[in-house]
């Protein structure tokens, strides 16, 4: 303190300082109060080899109300769902030429940042293998069997031939 300033003006100074001080810390205070309550959800959609996947389609589904929010991936594989209420979420990955991805079980809670990266494993192609095959030489259903004759056999076939002969 220098001699030649009033005692007042520095005191002055010093309550200024504390009331600055204070008021800062309330403006702290007031700033984490009003923080959002809602949570989100976001990660990253690769392949099974690691190799980014954009434009891929991610919904999430607030399990409780069945409410969903979509989104597609950006060029890097990136999605972010923004804004959701606390409870339990279904995340869901669809991308043609691919499995679907899904996972049931996703919390958040209060203020969360939920980090879910999601690989998808190829091979979502639906096939259809059709079996067409002509019935069966042998019938089950019944004690009966049949054969097809063609013209040469019948040809072959000795016609009147002797019967059974008599033995004396």
């Amino acid at each position: 303190m220098r001699s030649s300033e009033p005692m007042a003006a520095h005191l002055g100074r010093a309550c200024l300082a504390l009331l600055l001080t204070g008021l800062g810390a309330l403006a702290g205070t007031t700033t984490a109060a009003a923080q959002d309550a809602r949570g989100s959800i976001s990660g990253r959609v690769t392949d099974t080899s690691g190799a980014v996947l954009p434009g891929v389609s991610v919904t999430v589904v607030n399990i409780d109300t069945n409410s969903p929010t979509t989104t597609t991936t950006s060029d890097q594989g990136r999605y972010a769902v923004l804004y959701l209420l606390p409870g339990t979420y279904r995340v869901t990955a669809t991308l043609d030429g691919f499995r679907t991805g899904v996972n049931e079980h996703i919390q958040v809670r209060v203020g969360d940042k939920v980090q879910y990266d999601v690989a998808l494993e190829p091979g979502g192609v639906m096939e259809e293998i059709r079996v067409v095959a002509d019935r069966p030489i042998l019938e089950t259903g019944s004690a009966t069997m049949g054969q097809v004759i063609d013209s040469k056999l019948i040809s072959e076939i000795p016609l009147g031939a002797p019967g059974p002969r008599k033995l004396d």
